[in-house]
């Protein structure tokens, strides 16, 4: 789900790009191109996999809404859009899925919540720690939304 929700927000951006510039008929035939792709994967996926054939779905279906508006931004504005925060955010999030999966692997065995709790806090942990070290845009969100951090950062 953490992919998931990379790829959500990534779109947003895309997303208000479009609303902008007035073209709701575009986001509606992309919302409506996601569904028919979603929902008939997610039904498939479903009966063979479970819970984890409607996660990949609906995965799939977010990944292929910002391929569609990078192809979008590419022959309406002339080139794909991809930031380095966009970049930063990517990084950290795969190395907060690497320590969860090691977590889950070989140190910890999730029977209870309190296991799956402190597991999710460190991956969160995680995830904060590599964007604080890389991200100069982080850096500077926090320093402008968090009172007192910039004496801290």
């Amino acid at each position: 789900m953490a992919l998931f929700q990379v790829f959500n927000t990534f779109r947003l951006p895309f997303e208000a790009v479009l609303e902008g510039t007035d073209r709701p008929r575009t986001i509606f035939r992309v919302n409506v191109l996601i569904l028919l792709v979603h929902v008939p994967l997610a039904i498939a996926l479903g009966y063979t996999s479970g819970l984890m054939g409607v996660i990949g779905a609906t995965i799939t279906a977010e990944a292929l809404r910002v391929v569609i508006y990078q192809y979008l931004a590419h022959t309406d504005y002339g080139g794909v859009v991809l930031t380095r925060p966009m970049g930063e955010q990517t990084l950290a999030g795969l190395t907060m899925l690497g320590v969860v999966v090691w977590l889950r692997e070989y140190v910890v065995s999730i029977q209870s919540i309190f296991w799956l709790v402190l597991v999710v806090g460190i991956g969160a942990g995680v995830y904060f720690t590599v964007l604080l070290a890389i991200s100069g845009h982080f850096r500077e969100t926090l320093r402008y939304t968090v009172p007192g951090a910039d004496r801290v950062l």
